[in-house]
Order: structure tokens, then C-alpha cells, then sequence
């Protein structure tokens, strides 16, 4: 046995659907994301995030690192144990495509 468990407290009423607009970086801050996530996984030395920030205008923070991720799957895909430029060029440009 045993007493049955107490009611949930019910939610005040009202709304609860409260808007947070948060700033998406700066081309400086792109670079500086890239370059933190591309820690991660092997870059060529011929990678620039500069030139890769100029590309992903408009991304997030979570976007970039999504970037990065896929990149590093095309490069393996491709054999390869480094991730190039090109690799995550293209990354931008499929997500840019999806979105």
C-alpha cells in the first residue's frame, strides 16, 4: 500500500511565451568560433577561419560548430584525416543551402 502521491502544483496562470533576441556574432567572433571548434578535429594548415567567417555571415554559434562537424565527416568520407578549407567551404554552403 500506501498513500497515493500528492497533486503537481498547477502553473500560474498567464503566458509564458517570453521572446530572448540574442545578437549573432561578428565576423571577429565567427573566427575566433571556428577556430575554437576546429580544436577538435585536424585542420589543414591551409585553413582560415578569417576567409571562413566572411563566408558564414549570419551563422550562430551552434551553426559554425555544426559546420565544423560535418566538415570533419566529409573529410573522413574522403579518406582523409585532416579537414581542408575546401571541406569546410562546402559545409557552408550545404548548410547554408538547407536552411
Amino acid at each position: 500500500g500506501g498513500a497515493p502521491p500528492p497533486p503537481l502544483p498547477s502553473l500560474p496562470s498567464g503566458r509564458f511565451d517570453r521572446v530572448i533576441r540574442l545578437e549573432l556574432p561578428s565576423p571577429a567572433e565567427r573566427a575566433a568560433i571556428l577556430a575554437l571548434h576546429l580544436r577538435r578535429v585536424h585542420p589543414d594548415a591551409d585553413v582560415r577561419p578569417a576567409v571562413l567567417s566572411g563566408l558564414a555571415e549570419g551563422f550562430s554559434g551552434a551553426e559554425l560548430a555544426n559546420v565544423v562537424n560535418e566538415a570533419a565527416l566529409r573529410a573522413v568520407r574522403h579518406g582523409r584525416t585532416v579537414v581542408q578549407q575546401a571541406d569546410l567551404e562546402a559545409s557552408i554552403h550545404a548548410y547554408r543551402a538547407s536552411r
